[in-house]
């Protein structure tokens, strides 16, 4: 935020839990947030707890969806052009659409 003149833009893109390989935790997440945890996509040691996950992915992740992201980004001071779910086309990966989210924020 601190780089960005006012009217900058900040692109990116972030994993959402909505992924095949990521079913076992789709619970937890939507627990999680229905109980308001900031930061309900947090994972720790997933190769322990979900064993038949993607070999490689890392043992931490934070996974995001439009809401936790929008919200976070207009909390630090950016406008939303786009917030949405991104579609990652990978058997392994494929779910619904939702796999990740990409996003445009402006800097007011």
């Amino acid at each position: 935020f601190s780089i960005l003149k006012p009217g900058g833009k900040v692109f990116g893109r972030a994993s959402a839990p909505f992924q095949k390989n990521l079913v076992p935790f789709l619970a937890t997440y939507e627990k999680r947030k229905e109980e308001g945890m900031l930061w309900p996509g947090i994972c720790t040691d997933m190769q322990q707890g979900w064993p038949t996950l993607h070999p490689y992915l890392p043992s931490f992740m934070h996974l995001l969806d439009v809401d936790v992201l929008s919200r976070t980004l207009k909390k630090v001071g950016f406008d939303i052009e786009d917030c949405s779910y991104t579609s990652i086309d990978h058997p392994d990966f494929k779910l619904d659409g939702r796999e990740g989210v990409g996003f445009i924020a402006i800097k007011k």
